[in-house]
């Protein structure tokens, strides 16, 4: 293009200049931009791809088994169903308990009999761990009920005690909870007499 004097070629303005160099830093932008989330996305590939080795997984069950289970491991959990029973319920008790490795074997439970609102309840364990052996780190768990039935109104006492033949470990360990049968056969005489006086 030529100017109205006829002196020269036309100047194209600073602007056209200027928004050439904006659109190429916005192509560079751009551009870092999708190699950074390039970058990003071989950095989880990578991570999920270590995540499916055999090793992987073991060293996490192994750690998710430690965070459940290293507190109590050998402690005894007692649970009474229903929560609050009465004299019509029919009682039932679970117990629930674990080792910590495979060298540990639960081998049965039983029922005693209540006497003197005494609810005994023995554990056994066998324990093949011998001078020398490595263990697999891995819980043995069991859940067991007894079912006492029918119980008188008062206080009861369970007792589970869980016995182990073992060189390692052969202690018995002993866990104790208490609980209440409110009586509802005696409130229902009451009531009912009650009101029998008062439509006499």
């Amino acid at each position: 293009p030529v100017s109205e004097g006829g002196s020269g070629p036309l100047r194209r303005s600073g602007r056209s200049s200027s928004h050439g160099r904006f659109k190429k830093s916005a192509y560079n932008i751009r551009e870092g931009k999708n190699q950074r989330y390039k970058e990003g996305l071989m950095i989880k590939l990578r991570v999920l791809s270590s995540c499916r080795r055999p090793g992987y997984l073991l060293r996490l069950f192994s750690f998710l088994f430690f965070i459940l289970f290293s507190k109590e491991i050998c402690a005894v959990e007692i649970q009474i169903i229903p929560t609050d029973p009465t004299d019509l319920d029919h009682v039932v008790v679970r117990i629930e308990g674990a080792r910590p490795d495979l060298c540990w074997e639960f081998t049965g439970h039983e029922c005693l009999s209540v006497e003197d609102y005494q609810i005994s309840i023995n554990v056994h364990w066998v324990d093949d761990w011998e001078p020398g052996f490595v263990c697999l780190d891995m819980v043995v768990h069991y859940v067991e009920h007894c079912q006492p039935g029918l119980l008188e109104p008062g206080h009861y006492v369970v007792t589970v005690r869980e016995y182990s033949d073992s060189q390692r470990d052969p202690t018995t360990y002993v866990q104790t909870l208490e609980f209440d049968v409110d009586s509802v056969i005696a409130t229902q005489a009451v009531s009912w007499g009650k009101i029998k006086i008062i439509h006499r």
